[in-house]
């Protein structure tokens, strides 16, 4: 995603040097945010196939409860991303539409 996002900034700025881009944070946050998620979701479901006791019953569905936590700011974040890179795509598409015009 970070280089998508770069490469079409290069594109953009070729066109239009006035053209100011957001920072690429947002990124590495959601980079984080579903790394850590993801490892989340494998310690859950290697613990359903294991040995069923009170306690690891309760450690899996603390684990399952963080996971769903984690997953609003995931998914805010994932929004942002795709807006963010929407509105490139689109500001790519108007200097296209100009240039042949």
């Amino acid at each position: 995603m970070r280089e998508m996002w770069k490469k079409t900034t290069r594109l953009i700025k070729a066109e239009d040097s006035n053209y100011l881009d957001s920072n690429t944070t947002v990124i590495g946050i959601w980079w984080i945010l579903w790394i850590v998620s993801n490892y989340i979701g494998n310690y859950v479901l290697k613990s359903i196939f294991k040995e069923q006791t009170i306690e690891t019953l309760m450690s899996s569905t603390i684990a399952d409860m963080v996971m769903s936590i984690l997953g609003i700011p995931l998914a805010i974040v994932t929004v942002t991303i795709i807006k963010n890179y929407s509105s490139k795509e689109e500001k790519i598409s108007s200097l296209e539409k100009q240039e042949s015009i």
